[in-house]
């Protein structure tokens, strides 16, 4: 066993220029028989910095490689270069600083011996901030983030760390990366090393990973720390939020996930100080609570709305609340069926044309307040006062006959079996069996990738299971986002098991379901893209009534809502499609110097001899190709009438039928005309 792990200081290993090392077998790591062809090498290099490899297991032990590996290592971060000797070598750089045995290696196995002996020549104040960091769902302590604070000079890197013991929730997303759990094998489906982005809007926020700082804002950041500048002040600018809120508590300790989201910085930062939270807890502990809300923030004065009701005090508002619903979550999602039924009700004025549930949602919160909503739902959740059933359901799909991709399809297992509903149809029947709302959720299936799913046990109990994918890095991750028994009830203990065993099943490293999740996430990606700027909600048949008290609250929330004068400016629409012809024109010639956001000049080409509506798309000059016969005319009038439009590339695809994606903005009256041939923008718009 001694043979397994070099002790540091050899004369073979110094002149190599590596100050210590460590080898580990993989039998030290992992029990799977495919891990026991892999062997890992810890490097310390001269300058100070780590080097972490996996090696075929033939090369365990043979110090005789050090040489030629440490030439190869020009960097900690870099991919480790072809060699005939050294075939299959992967650098780590997400791996963790020093080797982490499982537990039965002993403190005294000579593998343990070797690790404490290459620990010893580590900086222990770096490794002591590292793990000072890791909470919950966070790991911090890789080796790229040790070389990202040795590398610097030793004053530079004592100020940086004394700025992350002061700051770590502000700072440690500026300074380091943040990954869920370690990479040991370096390939981009390791399930053993998941990037994550601290900075990303949680879930209310739809799910989108926004809300970084501009790199110049980090830069300014990092001047202030390694100068000893304002720091207060660099992290206010930086994340546009006032000194107070910085010096908060709550922005002293370790966050989960490495860092505060940024929908919740700026939620924080529109509640008066007063009434903020003092503890990190005070948040976290309410993140999933706040993911449940049926509203989604789109702008600035969307966050001020959901701050309104905080403005009592954060911890008062969330103490009622959990004090009310002892399941606040599913409590917040049910909101979601009430709400459609309440915008169905509603008769909307002009003004208020583009009302959606989201921005109802918004209005609710922000009149009335979150009790008042759970209070809304709660009473239209009783039961059915009035049945009507139609002659006819109108389904509500954008187009009818419409399917979605599937997940899985069906499946039995041993707790019982689950079958996905895959068309509006089967929606409206499990709604209409179930007895609560599910068939009002096509368009959450179809914009946001949720999957429903019809369960049944072995003793015939049944429930409804909403399945939501999460992307995380090039991973994706499948949750249980509700499950609900017949009209809403809660499941039984074997039927959440049945839940718990799908999921369970869908989380397994599947090639197959990969590439059907990767089909989802295109699929919703595809219909957000063609959806107008205001998509009318679905029109299901209505099982219960608004009661005369709702119908008061609902008028007081149209009329809060009439007041917003964001709320009553039609959306900028947009066109959105591929390049059609672009084989025919100088794309190909220019394709690896596309980027996305690049400027597009539309050109009319009235003479065109095969369509006198044609639109050319050029970039710098070069012809990419056209705007698709389909969509040309509205935007050709609009040009022939001198509008400029704003076009620039949407996407790449390099292996689409056209590689090029365009975005064209149309003015506030596109909409409306659709279909007119004065549909779209300019004759000559550079933009």
């Amino acid at each position: 066993m001694h043979q397994l792990t070099c002790e540091p200081n050899l004369p073979g290993a110094a002149a190599a220029g590596v100050r210590a090392h460590v080898w580990i077998p993989a039998h030290c790591f992992f029990s799977r028989s495919d891990a026991q062809h892999h062997c890992w090498l810890w490097l310390l290099r001269g300058n100070g910095q780590v080097r972490a490899m996996l090696l075929p297991a033939r090369h365990l032990g043979n110090d005789a490689l050090l040489p030629e590996l440490v030439r190869l290592c020009k960097r900690d971060d870099s991919e480790i270069p072809a060699h005939p000797e050294l075939d299959g070598v992967r650098a780590l750089p997400h791996a963790p600083i020093v080797p982490l045995p499982r537990w039965a290696v002993s403190w005294g196995h000579p593998v343990q011996r070797a690790i404490r002996a290459f620990a010893a020549h580590l900086d222990t104040a770096v490794l002591d901030a590292l793990g000072a960091l890791e909470v919950s769902n966070v790991f911090f302590g890789a080796v790229k983030n040790y070389n990202t604070l040795i590398r610097v000079p030793a004053q530079v890197r004592a100020r940086r760390l004394q700025a992350l013991a002061n700051f770590p929730a502000w700072l440690a997303p500026v300074l380091l990366q943040t990954f869920e759990r370690p990479e040991m094998f370096g390939s981009e489906d390791d399930l053993d090393g998941r990037w994550h982005d601290p900075t990303g809007f949680v879930g209310m926020l739809g799910g989108a990973r926004q809300g970084r700082r501009p790199a110049r804002d980090d830069v300014r950041l990092l001047e202030a720390i390694d100068h000893g500048r304002d720091l207060i002040g660099a992290i206010a600018a930086a994340y546009r939020v006032d000194r107070a809120l910085v010096r908060a508590p709550l922005g002293r300790m370790p966050w989960p996930r490495g860092g505060m989201p940024a929908t919740v910085i700026a939620l924080l930062q529109a509640i008066p100080a007063h009434a903020r939270p003092a503890q990190a807890a005070d948040v976290t502990r309410r993140l999933d609570s706040l993911d449940a809300m049926p509203a989604r923030l789109q702008s600035r004065a969307d966050v001020q709305r959901l701050a309104r009701p905080f403005a009592q005090g954060w911890n008062a508002v969330w103490d009622a609340l959990e004090r009310d619903a002892p399941n606040l979550q599913r409590e917040f999602r049910d909101c979601h069926d009430f709400l459609n039924a309440a915008l169905r009700a509603a008769r909307l004025p002009a003004t208020l044309a583009g009302m959606d549930v989201n921005r109802l949602a918004l209005a609710w919160l922000a009149r009335r307040g979150p009790r008042a909503l759970l209070e809304a739902s709660r009473r239209w959740h009783r039961p059915v006062v009035v049945q009507r059933p139609p002659p006819s359901r109108p389904l509500p799909a954008p187009q009818p006959g419409m399917t979605l991709v599937a997940l899985f399809g069906s499946v039995q297992l041993p707790q019982g079996s689950a079958r996905e509903l895959l068309d509006a149809e089967a929606l409206l029947d499990e709604g209409e069996a179930m007895v609560h709302c599910v068939g009002d959720y096509w368009d959450t299936c179809l914009y946001d990738g949720s999957r429903i799913a019809h369960l049944e046990t072995p003793d015939g109990e049944m429930a409804t299971l909403q399945l939501g994918i999460e992307m995380l890095g090039s991973a994706s991750v499948v949750r249980n986002l509700q499950l609900s028994g017949p009209g809403n009830a809660e499941p039984s203990a074997a039927m959440a098991a049945l839940a718990e065993a799908v999921v369970a099943w869908l989380s397994r490293k599947d090639d197959a379901l990969a590439v059907q999740i990767e089909r989802i996430v295109e699929q919703a990606h595809d219909a957000q893209e063609k959806r107008p700027a205001y998509h009318a909600p679905a029109q299901v048949p209505a099982a219960r009534t608004l009661d005369a008290r709702l119908r008061t609250e609902l008028a007081q929330v149209l009329v809060y809502a009439e007041k917003q004068a964001d709320w009553q400016r039609p959306i900028a629409v947009r066109a959105v499609g591929q390049v059609a012809g672009f084989q025919y024109g100088q794309g190909a010639r220019v394709l690896h110097a596309l980027r996305q956001g690049d400027a597009l000049t539309l050109v009319r080409e009235p003479a065109n001899p095969h369509d006198p509506l044609a639109v050319r798309i050029d970039w710098r000059g070069q012809k990419l190709g056209y705007v698709p016969r389909a969509d040309n005319p509205g935007i050709a009038s609009r040009l022939d009438q001198g509008e400029v439009l704003d076009a620039r590339i949407h996407a790449l695809h390099e292996e689409a039928w056209s590689p090029v994606a365009f975005v064209i903005e149309l003015g506030q009256d596109a909409e409306s005309n659709a279909g007119t041939g004065k549909f779209v923008t300019p004759g000559h718009a550079n933009v």
